[in-house]
């Protein structure tokens, strides 16, 4: 065989080892962490992942065909470790809000597909009891916080330079019920998550919420920069074109309204 024929035997079967390899590390499931957070999302008796996050990222992924996997951990500072961690075991991070923190470990899509208002939660005996206009008038004050969230930037000031009186756990899911057993007074929670969970669970009428909220910011599902998902800035751009298809046609708008968040926040009734 002529050395040039062999030659470009030899570059064919390199392209189409190339080419299959490309395939298969296509094919390889996207991995997409969070913290249990119902009706966000949550992980069902049956096993199965549930919610309006997982709806809305499900949908995404079957339209651009890449297999996925979900990973919960019920610990908001864990998720942040696992985040930083180099390699990161996730690709990417449900519901996150833009902070400057975030962004050394995060890379944010261009849409949004929620925006979320949080709010102090108090219990309903307690109303008209404490007012929030600046977080001085939160002084002496009992609050719980959950490590790991970033709440926002003037708060987490305030806890030292007012100072506030904090009461840390490590998992926000049993904030009402602390909450509701007077451990503290005020919880901040993610109001229309908090209602929702309230409703569910029978509580609704012993809770309700200042009226000034402390954050109201739209979230991302976020990309982790230390992921080895390959060829990502073309993932975040197809996303991204997805998502914004979603709104255009109306199929973001019929997942919201099934969660009640294609509605303003809402008020516990009297």
């Amino acid at each position: 065989m002529p050395s040039f024929l062999r030659a470009l035997k030899y570059c064919s079967t390199w392209a189409l080892v190339l080419v299959a390899g490309s395939a298969l590390a296509q094919k390889r499931e996207l991995v997409i962490g969070g913290i249990p957070e119902a009706p966000l999302r949550w992980q069902a008796n049956d096993g199965q992942f549930k919610g309006y996050d997982v709806e809305i990222i499900d949908h995404i992924m079957k339209r651009l065909h890449i297999p996925y996997r979900i990973e919960l951990v019920d610990s908001p500072a864990r998720l942040v470790r696992n985040s930083q961690a180099k390699p990161s075991p996730y690709d990417m991070v449900f519901s996150h809000s833009y902070t400057h923190d975030r962004v050394e470990y995060l890379r944010y899509p261009g849409q949004s597909h929620v925006r979320f208002h949080w709010n102090f939660f108090l219990r309903k005996e307690d109303e008209g009891k404490f007012v929030f206009n600046r977080y001085s008038d939160l002084a002496g004050i009992p609050i719980g916080v959950t490590r790991g969230f970033a709440y926002s930037d003037e708060f987490l000031r305030a806890i030292t330079e007012v100072p506030l009186t904090v009461d840390v756990v490590a998992t926000n899911k049993v904030q009402l019920d602390k909450l509701l057993a007077k451990r503290f007074d005020l919880v901040p929670l993610n109001t229309k998550s908090t209602l929702w969970e309230a409703r569910a669970r029978g509580i609704l009428p012993r809770i309700s919420y200042l009226p000034n909220p402390i954050k109201d910011r739209p979230y991302f599902n976020a990309f982790v920069k230390s992921s080895s998902y390959p060829r990502m800035a073309d993932l975040i751009a197809r996303y991204d074109a997805t998502l914004l298809e979603m709104k255009r046609d109306g199929s973001l708008t019929r997942i919201q309204a099934r969660y009640g968040f294609d509605k303003g926040p809402e008020r516990p009734a009297p």
